[in-house]
């Protein structure tokens, strides 16, 4: 289990209109990093926001009661792992502010870049230095609203979250929704980098194919902060016939 929470107390990490935020899906490694979007002066960027974590337990309790732990004992298999079944789920939480009297939307997409030629200054579709092109997916004024072009994307999954404030707009209002995106894989392997490279090169993203990375969007209608809180947890089934239990 992988787990990672965005708090609006840290509102520049939340996503917006304009600061989508997006991960590796099938990067199954720790730390894997979620990432925002930005335009700056007409041209995209990227940041790190935060990283998923393994889950850990409590250890202060002994042996006989630790029933209830849930820890992955499993060494690495450098060979592959058999087909892998992921249960992604994001917990939307908090008060929406009393500001807000239009309806909150988050969208949720998992997609992939279809094969392209080399990027130019022409059409540069590389991920995820591009994820701030992905800014106003969930817009709700049409006029300003993006779309996932079919001749460039695949989608696989798309989901949307609608929270309408109470009325009247007299306190903020505790919220507390889920959305979950199960998703079946075929066989994995390991990423093999090439030591002799320069470190910038060093990220899974640089070391296969555009087209076999799933990319996991975050949007947003909102222009700021709306108070809500995103808790994203993540549990990996497979099946590991080369591994051993540590």
């Amino acid at each position: 289990m992988q787990h990672v929470e965005l708090s609006s107390d840290t509102a520049t990490t939340l996503p917006t209109q304009t600061t989508p935020l997006a991960f590796m899906f099938n990067s199954f490694y720790n730390q894997t990093k979620i990432l925002q979007g930005s335009i700056v002066a007409s041209n995209p960027v990227v940041t790190d926001v935060a990283s998923f974590n393994k889950q850990t337990f409590d250890v202060d309790i002994d042996n006989a009661f630790q029933w209830n732990e849930f820890e992955n004992q499993d060494l690495v298999s450098t060979t592959e792992y058999l087909p892998v079944y992921s249960k992604l789920k994001i917990t939307f939480a908090g008060k929406i502010l009393s500001t807000r009297t239009a309806p909150v939307r988050f969208r949720v997409t998992l997609f992939k870049l279809k094969n392209q030629p080399m990027v130019t200054s022409a059409k540069n579709f590389n991920m995820p230095y591009g994820l701030g092109a992905y800014w106003h997916m969930c817009q709700d004024d049409v006029t300003k609203k993006n779309y996932f072009s079919k001749k460039y994307h695949t989608v696989l999954m798309d989901k949307w979250l609608t929270i309408v404030p109470p009325t009247p707009h007299l306190t903020s209002q505790v919220v507390y929704r889920t959305l979950e995106l199960p998703y079946s894989f075929g066989s994995l392997k390991p990423v093999t980098f090439d030591k002799q490279a320069l470190p910038a090169t060093q990220t899974v993203y640089t070391n296969i194919p555009q087209e076999d990375v799933i990319w996991c969007l975050i949007s947003s209608n909102q222009t700021s902060d709306s108070g809500i809180n995103l808790n994203i947890e993540r549990t990996n089934y497979w099946r590991d016939k080369h591994g051993v239990q540590g």
